[in-house]
């Protein structure tokens, strides 16, 4: 494949940090996930209330899962997340930052439908200056946050 003859920047990292979770966790999300549902049945919302009683369950075990590892690579023909290429055609911008925790972050904005936003982790010891100097030959760069779903999940513990 032409894409591993040109590669200039690769490592493995993962998704998100993985934070376990306290007993006192899980019971607070029972709790919740009962309350809203018991109101909604007693205002004879069934269908809400079996579906907060469904989204509470899979909660509970997407928040058990381990982390899995991510294979990222950049190269001339686009980025690589897990043997998936996204052309530079299909990215409208990026932004590297660092978090107050003091992570880096190169976040990408692409044309898809469904999650635009793409915020992968930079390990430390990669060189951020030479990745901005490459990145800003083939796409445009713009300011971006990570999406508001990658925003609420780091402040309920994901």
């Amino acid at each position: 494949m032409i894409h591993n003859e040109t590669i200039e920047f690769s490592w493995d990292t993962y998704e998100y940090e993985h934070r376990e979770k306290s007993t006192d966790w899980y019971w607070a999300l029972g709790i919740l996930v009962i309350v809203v549902a018991f109101i909604a049945f007693i205002n004879q919302n069934l269908l809400f209330g079996f579906l907060v009683l469904m989204g509470g369950f899979m909660v509970g075990l997407f928040a058990r899962q381990k982390n899995q590892p991510l294979s990222i690579e950049i190269s001339d023909y686009g980025v690589m997340i897990n043997n998936q290429l996204i052309n530079y055609a299909s990215i409208n911008g990026f932004w590297l930052y660092q978090n107050l925790l003091g992570t880096k972050k190169l976040i990408l904005k692409t044309t898809k439908n469904i999650s635009p936003i793409i915020s992968i982790p930079i390990p430390n010891d990669l060189p951020v200056v030479d990745l901005h100097t490459f990145l800003i030959k083939h796409i445009p760069e713009q300011e971006l946050q990570e999406s508001f779903v990658d925003q609420k999940k780091k402040k309920i513990g994901f």
